[in-house]
């Protein structure tokens, strides 16, 4: 694509011209004298004036559709991070309702359990004790390596960062 060149002529002041009715022409010299210029330079001046008054109303105009843009998208993203929040606290709070239902029912049977022991002979007390040895025995050894497992995969995570 070529690019136009600017010449030396093109930088020059470009003239206007316009007619004024005999009246308007008073008021601007009137103006330019009270003002201590001329005609050209007030003329200039009001029409550099204007032309930044309307580019200026211009802006103001899209900034303002931009605000209400603005205000529109802020207002659906706070309805949108209100709904999430509302689901997760649902979510969360049936996972809590659930695990201390859990947590209740074990209560309940560990409870039961001592009950037994009390009023059961020694024989049952001794088979029970071996039992509750065992059940952490099995459940250890399935655990420890499932948390093995976890913790190298957080550790190869954490150092590749």
């Amino acid at each position: 694509m070529m690019s136009k060149t600017i010449s030396r002529r093109d930088k020059r002041p470009h003239p206007l011209r316009t007619r004024l009715n005999q009246e308007d022409t008073e008021k601007v010299r009137e103006l330019a004298i009270i003002r201590d210029m001329t005609t050209a330079e007030l003329l200039r001046e009001a029409i550099l004036q204007y032309l930044n008054s309307h580019l200026q109303e211009r802006v103001n105009e899209i900034e303002g559709i931009y605000a209400q843009q603005l205000v529109l998208c802020i207002g659906a993203l706070t309805e949108c991070i209100k709904d999430s929040a509302d689901r997760f606290c649902n979510i969360l709070e049936r996972g809590i309702d659930r695990i201390c239902g859990l947590l209740a029912r074990n209560f309940y049977t560990v409870q039961a359990l001592y009950l037994f022991i009390g009023k059961s002979d020694e024989e049952t007390a001794t088979r029970l004790r071996e039992c509750t040895i065992l059940a952490k025995r099995q459940l250890r050894e399935k655990l420890e390596p499932e948390a093995k497992e976890l913790a190298a995969a957080v550790k190869h995570t954490v150092m590749q960062v």
